[in-house]
């Protein structure tokens, strides 16, 4: 009987610590994805002038009011292969989550939101950033 409990003792060790594990992977996951993100949109911030008030508005998942924010917008789209300026880019945008590495029920989303934006189209890029987002945004898409 000891060792039955001891037995159910260490198993419950074993499995709490496995938790915290993984926890601990998917939290340094989480802040490589964010790191890789802020780096690869630091070029578009530049080019189209972005302020720090312009990403909080947009961060607060507020609809792109200026020219700046939408242009942003379809800056970080191309850039991230999302689209190619002029349209969305179905493979872009999984091939994108892939790298992120969200794991397959973020992935599964990704392809229900794909298929929903794939028809968004707009000769103007900033115009495009902005149906861009708003059509992953109405599809349920979330960043994290």
């Amino acid at each position: 009987m000891k060792i039955l409990f001891k037995f159910v003792i260490f198993s419950l060790l074993i499995s709490e610590f496995v938790m915290a594990e993984e926890n601990k992977e998917e939290e340094m996951m989480l802040e490589e994805r964010k790191t890789m993100l802020r780096e690869m949109t630091k070029e578009c911030q530049e080019k189209e002038g972005t302020t720090d008030d312009d990403l909080e508005h947009l961060m607060g998942k507020n609809k792109p009011e200026t020219d700046v924010q939408k242009c942003y917008l379809g800056c970080i789209d191309k850039q991230f292969g999302i689209t190619d300026g002029k349209m969305f880019n179905e493979e872009g945008f999984l091939s994108l989550i892939e790298k992120l590495k969200y794991g397959e029920e973020k992935m599964h989303k990704a392809k229900e939101v794909a298929e929903a934006c794939k028809e968004m189209e707009n000769e103007d890029q900033c115009l495009l950033g902005e149906s861009v987002w708003m059509c992953l945004k109405d599809a349920g898409w979330e960043w994290h």
